[in-house]
């Protein structure tokens, strides 16, 4: 018998030990997430210390009718004690992007209230604005309430909290052992480098080098010294996800381009990309940049082939192209090794 981990005994748990952290704030790199979760504590009774003019631009008369509003809990639910669970996840897309979960312990157990934006510095319009999970749509709902979970048992695990054996654990909390994270490395590159490499030692060669690029890049030089052109890479990718991108990018047929590009230069992109010719068809007023690309990938589902762009927090794009039918394995293992992808 399996139980979930959004339940009240796990919710109170973490209000403690987030009233001992300073700032009663905490930041959690977990490892397949691009960013950190940020969990917070919010206190109630501290909004009524702010400023009236902070409630009267969100709608409110006074912190007193913004706090009815907040604790005012769906159906016959009632708010227990003055302690809220904020958490920002980091969202799928787009990059750099955190989705908001707002978590209040009730007499009907726990509530979750969601928001798809990131607002930190204006708490009042964050819980004012978020809304009940449960009357979003169920795939929705559902994705949600695996963040929140994910976010949890993560948060649990970091503060050395128990939780019960029957909880079940979300497939990116699963320790992988090392065969696992080079076989998935090896999908990938074969999906992102369709059909350049025919041996099958050369796809195992270049997983292994992955593998040491993203578990244990501090001594990836050691094993491979003659790989960098720019020895300042090794000095600069504290983290590990710049050499593990660096080294990715060096086995994958990809495109550099600045950010401004026109209609021929994303032709001669998308050829060089996909070996056959590519000629767009355009609208007497020709737009430019990021405005070609649904003109591009509209001609691109003729033939099968999805544009994307690597890094996407750089001045530039890195772009790739990736069979259609592969594109959800793609993003599914990119997030795994925290690799920043978009669709274009």
């Amino acid at each position: 018998m399996t139980e979930r981990i959004i339940q009240t005994r796990y919710l109170e748990k973490l209000f403690r030990v987030l009233q001992e952290e300073e700032s009663h704030h905490y930041h959690l790199p977990v490892k397949g997430l691009r960013a950190d979760i940020i969990a917070s504590l919010v206190q109630l009774p501290a909004f009524k210390t702010m400023e009236e003019q902070v409630f009267e631009a969100n709608g409110f008369s006074s912190p007193e009718a913004f706090l009815a509003k907040v604790r005012q809990m769906p159906g016959d639910a009632v708010m227990k004690g003055d302690d809220v669970l904020v958490i920002y996840y980091p969202a799928d897309v787009p990059a750099n992007k955190f989705e908001t979960l707002v978590v209040f312990s009730t007499s009907n157990g726990p509530v979750v209230y969601y928001l798809p934006v990131y607002q930190p510095q204006d708490m009042v319009r964050q819980l004012s604005t978020a809304v009940p999970v449960n009357t979003l749509n169920e795939e929705v709902r559902a994705h949600i309430l695996e963040h929140l979970e994910i976010s949890m048992i993560a948060l649990l695990r970091e503060f050395h909290i128990a939780i019960a054996r029957a909880v079940v654990i979300p497939d990116i909390l699963q320790p992988r052992a090392p065969e696992e994270e080079m076989a998935a490395l090896k999908k990938l590159i074969t999906l992102l480098a369709q059909d350049v490499y025919e041996e099958e030692s050369d796809l195992d060669i270049i997983a292994h080098a992955l593998y040491h690029a993203f578990s244990a890049p501090s001594s990836f030089a050691a094993f491979h010294p003659d790989f960098f052109e720019e020895e300042e890479m090794i000095e600069t990718d504290e983290e590990g996800e710049g050499l593990f991108r660096y080294v990715l990018q060096k086995f994958v047929p990809t495109v550099y381009s600045a950010p401004e590009f026109d209609a021929a230069d994303i032709e001669y992109y998308i050829t060089e990309l996909t070996g056959e010719d590519f000629v767009l068809a355009l609208p007497e007023e020709e737009p430019q940049g990021r405005q070609l690309f649904p003109f591009v990938q509209q001609q691109l589902t003729t033939t099968g082939w999805q544009l994307m762009n690597m890094d996407t927090t750089a001045d530039s794009y890195c772009f790739f192209v990736v069979r259609q039918e592969n594109v959800s394995t793609v993003l599914q293992l990119a997030r795994q090794f925290n690799l920043d992808i978009e669709l274009l």
